[in-house]
């Protein structure tokens, strides 16, 4: 991971942790970590594992742990519209493909 994308999420889990609820208890930043990184893994077992994890050691966070998830995987999507918006068609292609010459 690079310094700007690490400074990126910090500087995103900090606006979050400053615009929860005055009644709310914050998400610790090792959770706030934790559950950044397995939201950019891209793995939907592993974001839901983390999330339970986290819900279960602190219930009273369990908003703001969704709403950091939910903000997380928005941002992930923009980025890869993105990204996806400045590849030329023959990029980004994953697998194989196959082309049939068809008579006219």
């Amino acid at each position: 991971m690079t310094f700007p994308h690490l400074y990126r999420a910090a500087v995103f889990a900090g606006v979050l942790l400053l615009s929860c609820r005055a009644h709310a208890e914050p998400i610790p930043d090792p959770v706030v970590q934790i559950v950044t990184e397995a939201v950019k893994s891209g793995n939907a077992t592993t974001i839901q594992a983390t999330v339970e994890v986290a819900k279960k050691a602190y219930p009273k966070s369990s908003q703001e742990i969704d709403k950091l998830v939910a903000d997380l995987k928005a941002q992930a999507e923009a980025e890869r519209i993105a990204r996806v918006r400045q590849q030329r068609f023959s990029q980004g292609w994953k697998g194989e493909g196959e082309l049939e010459r068809v008579a006219i």
